[in-house]
């Protein structure tokens, strides 16, 4: 986005991606980091920094990171931040990669125009946060699969999705770590 003529005309907008840019980058080391820490875990609650994290707020900020690819997308995502309460206690690094890792899924599995849909309300004594998006989906049989360490969906001969199969098999062991749950329905 930076490398367009037009970015320097709206110093705004210019502003905004710069921005967007800092705190990327930022959090992808952090998550770097996280991701080799993974790998040597053999207690699951350990390395974890434990602190009340406000996951509307978590939610917002990684929602406005994805906008430039949603815009370039011309898709659309849509957030309705219903829950009374938003604090959980949990390591905030840990539960913002578990979010953007979801986000990105959202966008990376449609093969149309985007239409994701977050939403938070809260049940008993936690918060469930739902992601809903228009991807291809995923049949039953490999919906109880996808959670498992280096487990990809087969999409044949299309490989147009790059990954190690690693990030819902980190997004249910740190959810698993910090007394969360993951389910999907496709």
């Amino acid at each position: 986005a930076l490398k367009a003529d037009k970015i320097f005309e709206n110093r705004e907008r210019h502003d905004t991606y710069v921005s967007i840019i800092e705190s990327e980058s930022k959090r992808l080391k952090a998550q770097l980091e996280k991701v080799l820490q993974l790998s040597s875990l053999t207690n699951r609650k350990k390395n974890l920094v434990w602190q009340t994290v406000d996951m509307h707020g978590l939610l917002r900020t990684a929602s406005k990171a994805q906008q430039i690819r949603l815009e370039e997308l011309e898709g659309d995502l849509e957030i309705h931040l219903d829950a009374a309460n938003p604090f959980v206690s949990g390591d905030p690094v840990h539960l913002s990669n578990i979010v953007y890792n979801l986000l990105d899924n959202a966008i990376k599995y449609t093969e149309q125009t985007p239409h994701i849909k977050v939403r938070t309300r809260n049940f008993k004594n936690a918060i469930l946060i739902d992601i809903e998006d228009n991807g291809i989906g995923i049949n039953r049989r490999q919906q109880r699969l996808i959670f498992d360490k280096f487990y990809r969906v087969s999409t044949g001969d299309i490989h147009n999705v790059k990954g190690f199969g690693l990030g819902l098999y980190y997004v249910q062991t740190m959810l698993q770590a910090q007394k969360g749950k993951i389910n999907v329905k496709s």
